[in-house]
């Protein structure tokens, strides 16, 4: 990460980064392994914070450390949208990750993408797998080395969709 200061008000709020990809930045839950998708979870600012922040008095969240930020978590069954992030690279549990959202990258991957070539990850899943031929509510990327079997988990090139998705059970 470059120079700069991450603050609370941007944890959980997709960002464009120095190098022009969509990127979201989140406390890490545990620590993270590179290329493995995360889901993250905002947490909401309370009112009397809001209003303390219109008012001149301080950013969000600074009256409570848990209000105001955006966590890692390990996906889960989703049937609200979220953003599922994926790190370029490790972080230790309670650093600010930075996660990739949008544009290219990498992500560990295991299955078929000989003919399904979009990205998906199910609950509890700690790498993306084929999610169809078809872009679906689920897709968080786009596998760019179609036509391949990825039989281990392995770190491969994908085109993020900077959409937040579901989580499916299975």
């Amino acid at each position: 990460m470059g120079a700069g200061v991450i603050s609370k008000i941007h944890l959980g709020v997709p960002v464009v980064d120095a190098d022009g990809k969509l990127v979201i930045y989140a406390e890490a839950h545990a620590a993270l392994t590179a290329y493995t998708p995360y889901a993250v979870v905002p947490s909401v600012n309370t009112e009397d914070d809001l209003h303390a922040f219109k008012t001149g008095g301080g950013l969000p969240g600074d009256a409570d450390a848990d209000d105001g930020k955006a966590v890692t978590k390990v996906p889960a069954t989703l049937v609200v949208p979220h953003w599922i992030g994926v790190p370029q690279e490790a972080y230790a549990s309670g650093k600010v990750a930075k996660l990739q959202i949008g544009g290219a990258g990498k992500c560990l991957l295991n299955g078929d993408f000989t003919s399904n070539v979009y990205v998906e990850v199910i609950n509890a899943g700690t790498y993306g797998i084929p999610a169809g031929a078809a872009q679906t509510t689920e897709a968080f990327a786009y596998c760019c080395q179609q036509d391949t079997a990825i039989s281990t988990t392995t770190a491969t090139n994908v085109q993020f969709l900077s959409v937040p998705v579901l989580v499916a059970g299975s």
